[in-house]
């Protein structure tokens, strides 16, 4: 039996609707920016993204406003996402969904007053 049967009732696996319940996506991994200004050794982010460039805020919205219950919402991937400047927009919007909004930054790029209103 796989997972997937497991969590469902013996004879629902069987109604292709219950396949179609969840809205989709649950989980999503968005690069708000692939800038950073760093230049870390390890970081293949120059390679792949060159100068790298900011995700439109428009775009960025629309992408969440279309969204039916996520449940993580990840605000990352190669640039630095601190470097981002509507990044606490971005979380608020994020956070708004509901859903648990993950940000991974080493915070160096943002400036101090900025700090305290991404924490709330």
């Amino acid at each position: 039996m796989n997972l997937f049967r497991r969590s469902l009732p013996d004879t629902a696996w069987r109604e292709p609707a219950h396949a179609r319940a969840a809205p989709l996506p649950r989980v999503l991994w968005i690069e708000l920016t692939s800038r950073c200004p760093f230049d870390c050794v390890f970081c293949s982010r120059k390679l792949l993204r060159g100068a790298g460039r900011h995700m439109d805020f428009a775009l960025y919205g629309s992408l969440i406003a279309q969204l039916r219950e996520p449940d993580i919402i990840r605000l990352n991937y190669s640039g630095e996402s601190a470097h981002y400047p509507k990044l606490v927009e971005a979380c608020t919007l994020a956070a708004d969904t509901g859903a648990t909004v993950e940000l991974v930054t080493a915070l160096a790029a943002l400036p101090p007053h900025r700090v305290d209103a991404l924490a709330h």
